[in-house]
């Protein structure tokens, strides 16, 4: 499915032209297929991952996180992909960590490891390939 993705969004992509709205567009769509996707690589029958599909588009149910302040980390951190992603499309290369100034570099490494350290999922959980 990656692949079928990937292939239609080089289909409508021409490097000539300019970032506009549709490329912005390519970026979250991909996002949104790619993400549907995994979900039916991951789950175990196709009725789970139709289950666990409509499960994430109720306000409650059991994927539900009733923790106002962790939904908002998870938002703002989204945010910061998709703009990231956004901004390296238009300008070529990564802002911050290819930055011209050692302190901004040093301080976007930073900031992506205390992220880890503060976010992360430590418990040993399974990997998403352990079946291969």
């Amino acid at each position: 499915m990656n692949g079928i993705f990937q292939v239609i969004e080089k289909m409508y992509y021409t490097p000539k032209r300019k970032v506009a709205k549709t490329t912005v567009w390519n970026i979250i769509l991909t996002f949104i297929l790619m993400t549907i996707a995994w979900t039916f690589f991951r789950a175990n029958t196709i009725s789970d991952a139709i289950q666990a599909l409509s499960m994430m588009c109720v306000p409650l149910g059991k994927l539900y996180i009733p923790q106002t302040s962790l939904i908002i980390y998870i938002f703002i951190g989204c945010l910061i992909l998709i703009i990231s992603d956004i901004v390296q499309e238009i300008t070529g290369k990564h802002l911050l960590f290819e930055n011209k100034y050692t302190i901004v570099r040093f301080m976007s490494y930073a900031l992506i490891i205390v992220m880890i350290l503060a976010f992360g999922v430590f418990d040993g959980g399974q990997f998403i390939y352990f079946q291969f």
